[in-house]
């Protein structure tokens, strides 16, 4: 039963980093930014952004929300335990790109809500395969779906100029986005450990 369950916790997590990319775009296109054709990528090209982005996602999400949450919850005790443990991972998580040409404070912030929304999703789970799910459908809608700022150099050519604004996000993109912030914030606030109870970590806990 442990194939069925790993493939709907990815699915489930996937289709959340989707509905935040999604909207995050979808209300910057209410606000001015429009389609513009941008050269596909070669097949090869598509092919390496694909298992670099699933591969990045897998990573982090075994070392941030599998090994550093999971000490987090073993030593930090009590009601605030959770929050507390979620709260030094995605600082974590954050603090890893700072060396990345396109991090600005913006960015930072957002990865910071981005890291709290995969940790909600690991322990209403009790096991990370959706915050997998989660990263790596978000780096390949950003890698693959979107042109501009923050974006790599690989789209399937119907992509959206989202401009400079504060709004868009700047240098950094749609990561940088205050759209972005308020979603994964709002993700995390609706599913994290504030909810109710969590369940007890599943033995797919870790990658």
């Amino acid at each position: 039963m442990a194939g069925p369950s790993l493939f709907s916790d990815l699915i489930w997590g996937a289709a959340a980093g989707l509905g935040v990319f999604v909207l995050a775009l979808t209300g910057l296109m209410a606000w001015g930014a429009r389609p513009q054709p941008l050269a596909a990528a070669s097949f090869g090209g598509i092919a390496l952004v694909v298992v670099y982005d699933l591969l990045t996602a897998l990573v982090q999400e075994s070392v941030f929300r599998g090994w550093l949450l999971g000490e987090g919850l073993r030593r930090l005790r009590g009601p605030a335990g959770p929050v507390l443990a979620s709260g030094v991972s995605s600082l974590g998580f954050a603090l890893i790109h700072l060396t990345a040409p396109d991090t600005t404070p913006s960015r930072l912030l957002t990865l910071l809500a981005f890291g709290f929304a995969a940790c909600a999703l690991t322990l209403r789970a009790g096991t990370i395969w959706p915050a997998v799910g989660f990263h790596a459908a978000w780096n390949l809608a950003l890698s693959l779906g979107l042109g501009g700022p923050g974006a790599p150099g690989a789209s399937l050519g119907a992509v959206i100029a989202l401009g400079s604004s504060r709004l868009a996000g700047g240098p950094a993109g749609l990561e940088g986005s205050p759209l972005t912030l308020i979603l994964c914030l709002g993700l995390a606030a609706r599913i994290g450990p504030w909810r109710g109870p969590m369940p007890p970590p599943r033995r797919n806990a870790k990658a």
